[in-house]
């Protein structure tokens, strides 16, 4: 994941759900599936975004995607990889995810989140 984009949060998106088959453990029970969307309960999402880049390691997946919040091109986006080594590595692909923890389904996402990472 690199930074992509900053507009200090004049700019706001929701996540399009892109492939919850390549971390099912992340959206086990939160209803969420490709095509859904998430973040409308909070505003969206935005501040700051991160995105892949031809560098990022080989098999990280692309989650979900806030697309274009920037511009073309300029979207946020959600992934996960693990290294040979068994390091797991995510990112929410956005600066603000982490303050709507008492939301659900971001709840459900992140409780799914540390029993993986554990």
């Amino acid at each position: 994941m690199q930074y992509r984009a900053n507009d200090n949060g004049s700019k706001q998106g929701v996540y399009s759900i892109l492939d919850a088959a390549a971390a099912p453990w992340l959206f086990e029970g939160t209803g969420l599936v490709d095509g859904g969307t998430l973040g409308a309960m909070v505003g969206g999402y935005g501040i700051e975004i991160d995105a892949t880049t031809p560098l990022s390691p080989p098999g990280t997946k692309v989650l979900a995607r806030i697309p274009d919040l920037f511009g073309p091109g300029l979207s946020g986006e959600m992934t996960y990889y693990e290294t040979e080594a068994g390091a797991r590595v995510f990112s929410a692909g956005s600066l603000d995810f982490g303050g709507s923890i008492t939301f659900q389904p971001v709840w459900r996402m992140l409780e799914n989140l540390w029993r993986h990472m554990a």
